[in-house]
């Protein structure tokens, strides 16, 4: 008999295994990248916080008599942790991070499906709070240094070591405090600058190409903006992640940045950079790539578009005042806590409306 007259089961491919596996070959061009930038030192951290998350799952698996192992979710954790680890980061902190995050966060609240928190999230914020310094220690990709393992500041903390200088665009006050950027971006910006800007009585400042393709110091997924872009266009395109709370997120992120500016020189009211602070830091990848786990995410559409509004205001929050600039995974976690909340209140009313359409 045909399956597909065995009413009412209905067959889907998208089972939650094939979901995280298609999520993890979106994240292969960002890894590739990064090692490009960062050398045979990002293919170690890649690969031991991936090899430590896989092995905790192992672990556990063996401990509790349950397989779970191929799904995917373990690996992907520990490509998300990762993500948020810097090029000099020492491989203890990835290793002892993922699992910390499959052992704490997973296993320990009844595996997948029954933790509060993302388990990738908890162990980078395990890790920013327990080698705080190590964490923020960044280095230059050689393409734009010309040398390997020249230790800089991310863009943003450059940016807030900045006096104040009200009107004057971020990237152009960061370039004439002489913030390096690569001969590509300034060639490019210069050939704008000729056949257009010029004309029309504008100049842009060197600084935007660098951002958006990641040749700037940051964590490995901070240097890999347009692959994870292009990774979630995929992940929204055949459904297996919902766009609503991203694009609640980046809303109000950019909206409070717009009017309210950011504690940054030439950021005042009514002046804010909303490219220079979506692409510095972790914001969009978290975006994609974190506030989608359908686990930890409220069950309604407006409830998902609630939590990214929350998640949006936490960021500009950290962003524009919080000592811990790389925020966003704090963020989200803190907006976890209000998930059961929203759903309480949102559920009760749908279910309501459900009936009456039905009477």
């Amino acid at each position: 008999m045909n399956s597909s007259n065995n009413f009412p089961h209905i067959f889907s491919w998208k089972t939650s295994a094939r979901a995280v596996w298609i999520c993890i070959l979106t994240l292969i061009p960002a890894m590739g990248w990064s090692i490009m930038l960062f050398g045979s030192r990002a293919l170690l951290i890649w690969t031991i916080a991936a090899l430590a998350a896989v092995v905790s799952e192992f672990l556990i698996n063996l401990l509790v008599k349950r397989k779970t192992l191929m799904d995917g979710t373990a690996l992907l954790s520990g490509l998300l942790i990762a993500s948020a680890m810097p090029p000099t980061i020492p491989l203890y902190i990835p290793a002892i991070s993922s699992a910390f995050a499959l052992v704490v966060i997973k296993g320990l609240f009844g595996g997948l499906g029954s933790n509060w928190m993302n388990p990738a999230l908890g162990g980078i914020a395990f890790a920013f709070i327990n080698w705080p310094v190590a964490m923020k220690n960044y280095i230059l990709p050689g393409i734009i240094a010309g040398v390997d393992g020249l230790s800089a500041a991310t863009p943003i903390t450059f940016a807030r070591s900045l006096a104040p200088s009200e009107g004057v665009d971020i990237l152009l006050r960061m370039q004439q405090s002489g913030f390096p950027t690569s001969s590509f971006d300034r060639k490019f910006t210069d050939f704008l600058n000729t056949s257009i800007f010029d004309h029309l009585g504008s100049h842009l400042p060197s600084g935007y190409l660098d951002l958006l393709l990641g040749l700037k110091p940051g964590a490995l997924g901070d240097c890999a903006l347009l692959f994870f872009l292009a990774g979630s266009i995929i992940l929204f395109t055949v459904k297996i992640a919902r766009f609503e709370a991203p694009l609640a997120m980046i809303l109000s992120f950019s909206v409070l940045i717009k009017i309210f500016g950011a504690d940054l020189s030439g950021n005042e009211l009514l002046q804010g950079n909303l490219f220079f602070s979506l692409c510095t830091g972790s914001f969009l990848f978290c975006s994609f790539y974190c506030v989608t786990d359908p686990v930890t995410s409220p069950l309604t559409t407006f409830g998902l578009l609630l939590y990214g509004l929350l998640i949006g205001l936490i960021c500009f929050l950290f962003y524009s005042w919080g000592r811990v600039v790389e925020g966003s995974a704090f963020a989200i976690i803190i907006a976890n806590i209000f998930v059961p909340w929203i759903d309480k209140l949102l559920l009760p009313k749908i279910q309501k409306t459900y009936e009456k359409a039905n009477l």
